[in-house]
């Protein structure tokens, strides 16, 4: 029986069999950190997760765009963390995004009612066009 509130994990041949597998790497786009995930958010990598983001979000300045389309699975912390750092950043007057979501994991956060509280687009260009846009209203 598959949770609610977790990404149900797909087959997706022997490189995505191994539990564990996740990376985060991230680069500097057009005035923003742009972090690209990969693999799976899991208890034996969410800690992980959290620390390089928390690193990211301190080191990035105001904008961040999570680019989730290598993301094959994320646990219930996950969507937790995706809240905390959308929230910590909105606080000090930035904007975090999210883009290239695979249809499950958007389905978790629209259950979980984070879709209407984050801001969540199909790509990066988006997610950075509408960054520039609230920042140029003062939003």
């Amino acid at each position: 029986m598959e949770s609610m509130t977790a990404v149900p994990r797909q087959v997706a041949g022997p490189r995505m069999r191994r539990k564990g597998r996740f990376q985060i790497r991230s680069r500097d786009r057009d005035g923003a950190r742009v972090v690209y995930l990969d693999g799976e958010i899991d208890a034996a990598t969410v800690s992980r997760f959290q620390k390089r983001m928390e690193q990211i979000v301190a080191a990035a300045g105001r904008l961040v765009v999570v680019n989730c389309r290598g993301l094959q699975f994320a646990n219930t912390a996950t969507f937790g963390l995706f809240y905390h750092f959308h929230d910590t950043i909105r606080r000090s007057g930035g904007y975090f995004a999210l883009c290239e979501l695979r249809p499950k994991i958007r389905d978790v956060l629209r259950i979980l009612g984070l879709e209407k509280e984050l801001h969540v687009f199909d790509d990066v260009p988006g997610a950075l066009a509408a960054a520039r846009r609230h920042l140029a209203e003062g939003a």
